[in-house]
This record gives structure tokens, C-alpha cells and sequence, in this order.
């Protein structure tokens, strides 16, 4: 995964932090890990989350030498394959649309785009925002997960509520909320690319960036 990071003048994370991540995801429950192997070594991998009513493939894989041969169209298979015997009616795939070749993977197998996803840089440091009165940003609760993933069908029109809960039940999880006249109007897993945020406004994307909690960074042990 590497290089979707340095394709955005992003530092690598380190084999540490990917280990973590991979253990946060293969933890989560009504996940399947599905992995390629070839002379008893792992060349590829495809992580399946169902949740109703929208499941998700994620974090697909594929080591540099074993590209370009049919391995990542295997694992992507594999995954709808189990999708369809469950009863989720839905199943979304993540995608970084700047790598032409795995997107024309995912169209040929039937994906179609839904929405795009930004990954932005904020530097509170050379950023002013004045504080709006009415709104609070403050720790996501397990009350509060239905509402953000019905947030999310509003804004971009399909369910997180995978990703969410993934997160939610991280010690480390940073899951944040903006409430405005009583009801949650924006809310982030993190600020970081693994993470993803939804709002009505750009005031209630502004305040998570600027709320501390919400943008600690993830440690690795």
C-alpha cells in the first residue's frame, strides 16, 4: 500500500503501523480475510466486511512482482462471491481513482462509481476559523452510530456503518461528532486516509479539523 501513499507525497507507513492496521481490520467481526499464495508465501490479500445493509472490500493487496496476472481480480472475486450468499444487498469497494489499473479492474467486475472521496491536507497553524455558536464537536457513542451511517446514506448515499464500527471499537479509535441544534450533522473515524469523514458543510468538516481529539494520529505500537 505503499505506493498510494507516495503517489500523494505522503510518508510511508512504517511495518509497524501496517501490521496494526491489518490486525484492526481482520479483528473487526463479520470480516473475511481472503489471501493469495504461491509456493507457500502470501502475494496478495482482499478484506471483506458484511454489514447490512452495505458491505464492504478493502485494504486489496498485491505484491509489485505479482501484478498485472490475474492474482487481485482472484481476490476481488472471491469476495463478491461470499457477498452474494449473504443477505447485505449492497457491497462497496474503496478505490484510489489516480490508479487506472485497478479501476479498470473493478468496473470489468461490475463496480460502478457512486461518489469520490478527497484526500485533504490541514494545517491549523496557518488555517482561522471562528467558532460558530450551536455547535459541539464531542466523542462519538454507540448511541451515536446509527444516526452518522444514516448521516452518510444522506450525503453520499451508501452506509459506512463497517467502517464506522470498525473504528468505534478501537482502543485507539478516534470517532468524533459535530451536533448542531441537538442533531449530528457531521462526523470523522480520524484524520488521516484510512479514516473517512461526512458532513452537511464545510463548517462542520472545518470544526473536526480543528477540534485536537478528532486529529490525534494514530500510534503504532
Amino acid at each position: 500500500f505503499g505506493h498510494v501513499r507516495r503517489s500523494r507525497n505522503l510518508e510511508p507507513w512504517s511495518e509497524a503501523m501496517m501490521r496494526m492496521m491489518i490486525q484492526t481490520f481482520f479483528h473487526v467481526s463479520d470480516t473475511t480475510v481472503f489471501v493469495a499464495v504461491e509456493v507457500g508465501s502470501i502475494i496478495g490479500c482482499a478484506f471483506l466486511h458484511q454489514y447490512a445493509p452495505t458491505s464492504t472490500i478493502q485494504w486489496v493487496g498485491v505484491l509489485p512482482d505479482h501484478q498485472s496476472k490475474g492474482t487481485g481480480r482472484k481476490l476481488v472475486k472471491a469476495a463478491i462471491d461470499q457477498w452474494k450468499e449473504s443477505t447485505s444487498p449492497t457491497l462497496r469497494l474503496n478505490a484510489d481513482p489516480a490508479n487506472s489499473v485497478s479501476m479498470s479492474l473493478y468496473l470489468s467486475l461490475g463496480f460502478e462509481v457512486k461518489h469520490h472521496a478527497a484526500l485533504m491536507v490541514f494545517d491549523k497553524t496557518k488555517t482561522q476559523f471562528e467558532p460558530i455558536e450551536g455547535i459541539e464537536v464531542r466523542k462519538m457513542t454507540s448511541e451515536d452510530i446509527d444516526e452518522c451511517d444514516a448521516l452518510s446514506i444522506e450525503v453520499v448515499g451508501i452506509s459506512k456503518k463497517a467502517d464506522i464500527l470498525t473504528w468505534f471499537h478501537r482502543e485507539e479509535g478516534v470517532p468524533h461528532v459535530v451536533v448542531k441544534d441537538g442533531k449530528i450533522t457531521g462526523y470523522s473515524t480520524g484524520m488521516s486516509p484510512m479514516f473517512h469523514s461526512v458532513a452537511r458543510s464545510e463548517d462542520e468538516i472545518k470544526y473536526l479539523c480543528m477540534h485536537r481529539e478528532a486529529i490525534r494520529p494514530i500510534k503504532a505500537p
